[in-house]
């Protein structure tokens, strides 16, 4: 009876201490998440200043003609192909990192439950007859989860939407502008 117990509690002492590391790299993990997003929020912002800046500077200049559209065209499709590529590797980074923090937060949730039936399985309560600790539910991230792959595919549409709007623009303004003068 007495080594059952030291066992249990052994096991109990084992499944805290996984506990508890599975905690420090999931925070971790939190913390790369929330960095790569900050960082590809921080490139979008840029994308966009530097497209408004062409936008502004075709609609603005009364001197472009017609015939060299295609010079803010070119230099609007090389900065979209610039920002592009990191933001992809970005994106990339993003969502591998935030499956292994699903993967992480999975395991979290077994090891608690391991640490539930350890600690309703003592005998000194089996012995009082109390009855086992209510088992405390982990949240599921799987909302945060989504939301943030969502928001994700949102910027990606309306960046592509806006770099849709810019190339028109570069083509259509200076051209349109002389058949009105």
């Amino acid at each position: 009876m007495e080594n059952r117990r030291i066992i249990r509690h052994q096991e109990l002492d084992k499944a805290e201490n996984e506990w508890n590391k599975l905690e420090g790299v999931g925070e971790k993990q939190e913390q790369t998440v929330r960095r790569l997003e900050t960082t590809a929020m921080l490139l979008v912002c840029g994308y966009i200043y530097l497209q408004s800046f062409i936008f502004h500077s075709v609609s603005h200049n009364p001197n472009l003609s017609c015939e060299f559209w295609w010079a803010p065209f070119t230099l609007s499709c090389l900065i979209c192909v610039v920002f592009a590529i990191p933001f992809k590797s970005f994106v990339t980074k993003w969502e591998r990192t935030q499956r292994y923090f699903e993967i992480n937060f999975l395991k979290q949730d077994l090891v608690h439950l391991q640490i539930v039936i350890f600690s309703s399985s003592d005998d000194r309560q089996l012995e009082q007859q109390q009855p086992p600790p209510q088992q405390e539910k982990l949240r599921s991230d799987s909302a945060k989860t989504y939301q943030r792959r969502a928001f994700i595919c949102l910027v990606s549409l309306a960046l592509v939407a806006y770099t849709v709007v810019v190339l028109t623009a570069c083509r259509s303004i200076p051209c349109h502008r002389v058949a009105i003068l």
